[in-house]
């Protein structure tokens, strides 16, 4: 390679770090940017999940000593699924949330200001993956005859305070 290729390939790669770097500013820039939006929408979803769980555990919807997914998988094999369709609707927004949930805070926790946030979110991740592959497994279950452990993952009981220390 010549001299002049090698000073073309470091003129290259200079652009290109260059790029990737103005790039990354205006990425970070625009999330700083909508941290506030971001911290609001993880509350409505806090305020929404909550919802969802108060209707879940009404009584139209629970069985004696179950969990909402334990109660959901006994109406199923008892009634049909065609009979708690409003349940399901509701659990597919329930999941739908969680999703939601974990997403955001996979967005903003490398810029949280927080040590009890990012402990948190670590927690709500777990939480969320757990939650969902249960969702994800009624079906399974369902035709397999099985049944959910006893236990349900714990929500993080802590994440709503993290989340409000992070808006101060």
């Amino acid at each position: 390679m010549n001299v002049r290729s090698m000073q073309w390939l470091i003129a290259l790669i200079a652009c290109t770090a260059l790029a990737l770097s103005v790039y990354s500013y205006h990425q970070v820039a625009a999330i700083k940017a909508n941290v506030p939006t971001v911290l609001g929408t993880m509350n409505s979803l806090l305020k929404e999940r909550e919802d969802l769980l108060h209707e879940l555990k009404a009584e139209q919807f629970t069985e004696p000593n179950s969990g909402i997914l334990p109660s959901y998988l006994t109406k199923i094999r008892r009634d049909g699924v065609a009979q708690h369709a409003d349940m399901k609707m509701r659990l597919n927004a329930l999941a739908d949330n969680t999703a939601s949930l974990r997403t955001l805070v996979d967005l903003y926790e490398p810029q949280a200001k927080t040590a009890e946030f990012k402990a948190q979110a670590i927690k709500l991740r777990a939480y969320a993956i757990a939650w969902t592959d249960r969702w994800n497994s009624v079906m399974d279950l369902f035709m397999a005859g099985g049944a959910y452990p006893a236990t349900e993952p714990p929500f993080p009981d802590q994440f709503e305070a993290a989340l409000k220390a992070e808006g101060n």
